[in-house]
């Protein structure tokens, strides 16, 4: 019986491999990105999610619940070995914080020491924390957070590198199924780290949005001043319109008088 067991679980195997897509290099068109994933990984988005049905259901989800979590969790990437050992996943989401804040690379040494603790306070979750520090990927700052989670019979540590850009931040994301990262855990992240980019709208792009809502200000201002000059010459000439109906009124009424006399 459990032989059976075995092989109807790796027939399962070789046949989620058959239906997902080819691993390597993959870009998104939104949000615009591209990473480059080891060749056994089996990689997955919201539009390929019931192309990669067999795996899907392999790991306990239907299409549905799947497409859920990775809309839930704000998952735009998901990549991982056949038996969902290592895992990646890249996540892009919004918040009041993220649109403040717009760009990491914006901020001076004191704001980047009170954005790591937010960020930290916001993605460490549960877990006991690791380590947390700042590194440079691609021209670009990330805040790395290491947790350990899970109980001692299903551990798991999970590495996040995290930047805001664009408004938005942009979560790069690992999880091993192990109790500890090994060198190698280490060694595969940097090697796909160093892969992932995305597009940024940079400063010059910012100053021209800003210079168009100083340019609708202005123009809304005119507009609005304009009116207000025609309200009050409106007043004007009303107000005057009955001065002088009035001064005829009285005028008329003193001659009546006059002539009666």
């Amino acid at each position: 019986m459990r032989a059976r067991r075995g092989i109807f679980v790796g027939l399962i195997a070789a046949f989620c491999l058959l239906f997902t897509l080819p691993a390597g290099a993959v870009t998104l068109k939104d949000p615009r990105l591209s990473v480059d994933f080891p060749e056994d990984y089996i990689i997955i988005t919201r539009d390929t999610v019931k192309k990669n049905i067999a795996y899907v259901e392999h790991i306990g989800h239907s299409s549905d619940s799947f497409l859920r979590f990775m809309t839930a969790d704000s998952v735009v990437l998901y990549a991982a070995t056949a038996n969902n050992a290592d895992q990646f996943q890249i996540k892009v989401s919004d918040s009041d914080f993220s649109g403040s804040v717009y760009d990491l690379s914006t901020l001076s040494e004191a704001d980047l020491a009170l954005t790591a603790e937010a960020l930290t306070a916001q993605f460490s979750g549960e877990g006991a924390l690791l380590f947390a520090d700042w590194v440079t990927a691609n021209e670009v700052s990330y805040y790395r957070i290491a947790t350990k989670n899970g109980d001692a019979q299903h551990p798991y540590c999970t590495v996040q590198y995290i930047t805001i850009a664009n408004g938005s931040y942009y979560v790069f994301a690992y999880y091993n199924s192990t109790a500890a990262l090994s060198d190698e855990n280490a060694a595969l992240m940097d090697r796909v780290m160093g892969t992932f980019r995305f597009e940024r709208r940079t400063l010059s792009g910012i100053d021209r949005a800003t210079s168009m809502f100083q340019t609708v200000l202005v123009v809304t201002g005119i507009v609005v001043l304009a009116v207000i000059a025609v309200v009050i010459i409106i007043t004007f000439v009303r107000d005057a319109n009955d001065s002088f109906r009035r001064r005829e009124r009285v005028e008329m009424t003193i001659k009546r008088r006059s002539r009666r006399n």
